[in-house]
């Protein structure tokens, strides 16, 4: 039997969809975008770690450069902009930061 994502996890994964696109008021879903966004920074974070023990022995700043390399060459492949999507992702990051404050 093929693995299957459960219906109440897919609702979640929409609900913060569109908390990210504005169509759900922030005071709705705020816990669970942030618990959210701290799972995801967690799996990066072990993703890293575990690439940077088996790639660059044992070294996360070169980790974190060969992953932003791979990243770069991704989005040539796809036709995308990585600067664009770069900038994206720092005003992103400076939101969130804000909101951590």
């Amino acid at each position: 039997m093929p693995n299957r994502i459960p219906k109440s996890c897919l609702r979640h994964n929409n609900r913060v969809i569109e908390a990210r696109a504005g169509l759900i008021p922030a005071c709705d879903d705020v816990a669970d975008e942030m618990h959210a966004r701290m799972s995801a920074r967690a799996r990066v974070l072990q993703s890293v770690k575990s690439y940077a023990r088996a790639v660059t022995n044992g070294s996360e700043s070169q980790a974190v450069i060969d992953i932003l390399t791979n990243l770069r060459h991704c989005c040539d492949c796809k036709g995308l902009k990585f600067h664009t999507l770069n900038e994206a992702a720092n005003e992103f990051y400076l939101q969130e930061l804000d909101g951590l404050e």
